[in-house]
């Protein structure tokens, strides 16, 4: 398939201009470290809806925006009857996977023509992607089974400072604020994660619940698990900042790529600054397909 390549950074051709973040070597690397601060947050676990610890056999899974496909792939491992397909818009899975696995290329903002329904579907960090949710919901619920379970794992693109930080983030709350406007722009909303209950429900979804977290960006959190993720977030954000702005800042708001980079260079300085105390809200929402 081919992509698009621009500011030295590589993009889906698929739906061009969909989603903005890259899809080249160094953003499929942070995703997967992102992966792994996803489990080390949520204790090891993949997933804190209430599908059967044992799953039967036949048990059927939808991945949406599975990325480097390795949620679905350790899905698949820990779960060996149940059969899981991971969607995304770029072919950037490996080859090598488990029997129970399989990946397509699709546009979850477009029909869902899977010639099969879920027992649970699983979605984590779209919202940089989607411009109409309620939508994703209702195909969601559509194509689970009765009794069967949404989950969609979020973050929102905000950086709020600790009431305890001993210096303020201007940097990193600018940026934030001007790729939210950005994306505004194109009909995406990267900070409405904490308010989906109604179109979940609205969908027909019943025994909704949301788990509200955070990611400490460094190591200031007295909390030691915190101090874990924190540690993690930041390498995360070092290495993604890039990748999750620079097509907002330059497409969007017309901003030269080089002088978008030396902003970037003040971001990230004040993300190692240790007195510098931030994090970002994550929201899981589950629900369940009446019986």
């Amino acid at each position: 398939m081919d992509f698009r390549h621009e500011h030295g950074r590589r993009y889906h051709a698929f739906r061009d201009g969909t989603y903005l973040v890259p899809n080249d070597d160094e953003e499929l690397n942070r995703l997967d470290l992102q992966h792994n601060q996803w489990r080390l947050t949520l204790d090891g676990r993949l997933h804190i809806a209430p599908i059967p610890e044992t799953l039967p056999t036949g048990y059927e899974v939808l991945d949406i925006g599975t990325g480097t496909g390795l949620w679905a792939i350790e899905f698949a491992d820990e779960n060996p009857n149940a059969s899981i397909i991971g969607v995304d818009l770029s072919p950037v899975q490996p080859s090598f996977v488990p029997p129970n696995c399989q990946f397509m290329v699709d546009d979850i903002e477009y029909d869902w023509e899977y010639n099969k329904r879920f027992d649970y579907i699983h979605g984590r960090f779209l919202s940089m992607g989607i411009r109409n949710w309620a939508r994703v919901f209702q195909q969601s619920f559509a194509h689970l089974k009765p009794g069967g379970w949404a989950e969609y794992q979020e973050a929102e693109l905000i950086f709020i400072p600790d009431p305890g930080s001993p210096q303020p983030n201007p940097e990193m709350a600018s940026l934030s604020d001007d790729v939210q406007e950005s994306a505004l722009k194109i009909g995406v909303d990267v900070r409405q994660a904490h308010g989906w209950k109604e179109s979940i429900e609205a969908a027909g979804f019943i025994n909704h619940k949301m788990v509200q977290l955070r990611w400490p960006l460094g190591t200031w959190s007295p909390d030691r698990k915190e101090q874990a993720i924190g540690r993690m977030n930041r390498r995360n954000m070092l290495n993604g900042i890039e990748g999750l702005t620079l097509a907002y800042l330059v497409r969007i708001r017309g901003d030269p790529a080089d002088e978008v980079r030396d902003r970037l260079k003040r971001v990230k300085a004040e993300m190692k600054d240790e007195d510098v105390h931030m994090y970002m809200n994550l929201f899981i929402h589950y629900a369940q397909k009446p019986e």
